[in-house]
């Protein structure tokens, strides 16, 4: 029997760890179920990120973009009509002659990979009819069994979202959520509950790297176990720049008070539990630059204002989210605003601390993890109240650490199964169409 053969599409920016681990998540699902499966990845820049073909994937040239600096949404202008023509004539051509090979048909199921852009609250509702559309475009000219990632779905705010929201979700085969409160929203918006199910996020299912490697890692970046507690620190730029404290204040206003605050954390945990901290990245800029959306930066700048920098180090060094997780598993405690990094850290069983920027943190790391006492809600205004329930919570968490670490350790075997149900379905979903 020939063996399955998949496209995966809109898996970008690389740069971005949690994207990564939604990959090598879903990467270790398949081959779970499908060991010999062929993966394809369409890719904004397969040159830059050929590495990646050592996780057992083909990447190819994106055929709908091509990266013209600034200009780069003039080529999708271009290139995603020229693909629907393309494929319209030789569908068209192959009535006439079977042996004509239409282009895309050599796949049994695509995956269209937008696991947050359907949230018009935290995106905005030029964001999410994009998002939706690009949906729409895989539906018309790939013509084939289409599901989605694990995906947070909703809310749909305006009524333009709301209707091609109904009607271009309904064109999937199969709605994957990540979100069990998405489940009931999907179906009061008229979407088929044949084509939706709960799965959670395939970041459960990354495993961390080998003890040796990390151990290697540690040493590279100067990380002492000791007998002090290690505590790990992962900002996230988006929250520096655009999601904390409420829509009144000035980006330089955010910018100051993000940093203040985790200084200031970094500070109190250091001297409370007589521990040292590391400074970990999970984004590594953008598709294009590094100037935007790069946690270097904001490591670099919560470190310029530590007055304990004996006791910190900032990992440098760039990183797999395998890599990074097995560095997090060596910690005593995590606390971070990257939804991957919370992830990794939850499911290793290492109490968390979450800074949250949406709903999807309350959902995936309160409800599924069972940490919703444990989330920090960065959208609030007050800085001195953030700032209190942050220490209360940090010095809650360190005095509850083993109980927690058994509920998590529970939770994770229930996820991580969850999660493996999302393959299986795709499984069956190709030998529906074969």
């Amino acid at each position: 029997m020939k063996s399955p053969s998949i496209l995966i599409c809109r898996l970008a920016p690389l740069e971005n760890m949690g994207v990564m681990a939604t990959l090598m998540g879903l990467l270790i699902g398949i081959r779970n179920f499908m060991p010999d499966a062929n993966i394809v990845v369409l890719s904004y820049l397969p040159e830059k990120y050929e590495y990646l073909e050592k996780l057992g994937i083909k990447l190819i040239q994106h055929p709908w973009w091509r990266p013209w600096g600034k200009l780069w949404f003039l080529s999708s202008v271009l290139l995603i009509p020229y693909d629907y023509i393309r494929c319209a004539l030789f569908r068209i051509l192959k009535k006439f002659n079977k042996r004509i090979v239409i282009p895309y048909s050599e796949y049994d199921v695509v995956i269209d990979n937008n696991t947050e852009h359907l949230n018009e609250s935290l995106y905005g509702s030029t964001s999410v009819t994009i998002s939706l559309l690009q949906t729409l475009l895989a539906s018309l000219i790939f013509a084939r069994p289409l599901v989605t990632t694990p995906s947070s779905a909703g809310p749909f705010i305006t009524t333009r979202n709301k209707w091609l929201a109904k009607r271009i979700l309904n064109r999937v085969d199969l709605l994957a959520l990540r979100e069990k409160n998405n489940y009931q929203y999907c179906l009061d918006l008229g979407i088929d509950i044949s084509r939706i199910h709960f799965v959670s996020d395939p970041g459960f299912l990354l495993e961390p790297s080998d003890k040796e490697k990390v151990y290697t890692i540690l040493n590279q970046e100067g990380i002492v176990k000791n007998d002090k507690p290690l505590i790990c620190f992962s900002p996230n730029w988006l929250e520096m720049n655009r999601f904390s404290f409420g829509e009144s204040v000035s980006i330089e206003e955010r910018q100051e008070m993000y940093v203040r605050l985790m200084t200031t954390t970094v500070d109190y945990t250091i001297d409370k539990l007589d521990a040292n901290v590391c400074l970990l990245s999970h984004m590594y800029g953008g598709l294009l630059s590094d100037n935007k959306n790069d946690d270097r930066y904001v490591n670099s700048l919560i470190y310029n204002e530590l007055k304990n920098k004996n006791k910190t180090t900032i990992i440098r060094g760039k990183y797999m989210p395998d890599e990074l997780k097995g560095i997090i598993g060596n910690c005593d405690m995590f606390i971070g605003g990257r939804m991957h990094a919370t992830i990794a850290s939850t499911s290793l069983c290492v109490p968390t601390i979450t800074f949250a920027y949406g709903d999807k943190y309350y959902r995936i790391i309160g409800d599924t993890m069972g940490q919703a006492g444990y989330i920090i809600d960065l959208r609030e205004p007050n800085y001195d109240e953030i700032l209190q329930e942050t220490k209360n919570k940090i010095d809650s968490l360190w005095e509850n650490r083993e109980s927690i670490s058994e509920i998590l350790k529970e939770k994770t075997k229930q996820v991580k199964q969850i999660a493996l149900y999302y393959p299986r379905l795709i499984e069956n979903i190709i030998k529906k169409y074969k």
